[in-house]
């Protein structure tokens, strides 16, 4: 796995976020960016064009990331998971309709992450 990859963090509690980076890096990827809400996602997004995007569903300022999860699928081909503590059925049902690699729960081990980033590559075109 080419662990050069680039990472999007979208999180809006700061402890959790850093707690991805830190495992993130610890297993040799580059995170491009942390963003809390929306309007940071987009500007790191843009800046940086991530290779992949972890996205918390309930963000800063009332955001919602399966928003984020339509533009990245829609516009950007950048793939996600989502990485969120909520897991209602409706929840669920708008997130899968934005196509993500996956649907993680918190707490969320770095080997899951790993996992889904290479089941990402996979999927991605040649």
């Amino acid at each position: 796995m080419d662990h050069n990859l680039s990472i999007l963090i979208v999180e809006d509690e700061r402890l959790i976020s850093m707690m991805l980076r830190q495992m993130l890096e610890k297993a040799g990827f580059t995170v491009c960016g942390i963003a809390p809400n929306l309007k940071k996602a987009y500007e790191v997004i843009n800046s940086t064009n991530p290779d992949f995007a972890l996205i918390d569903i309930h963000l800063e300022d009332g955001d919602n990331g399966i928003e984020l999860g339509k533009i990245l699928n829609k516009e950007k081909n950048i793939p996600f998971a989502y990485v969120t503590a909520y897991s209602d059925s409706n929840t669920y049902e708008d997130a899968k309709n934005t196509k993500p690699i996956a649907f993680l729960h918190k707490p969320v081990s770095i080997e899951t992450i790993k996992t889904t980033i290479k089941e990402a590559l996979v999927k991605l075109p040649e």
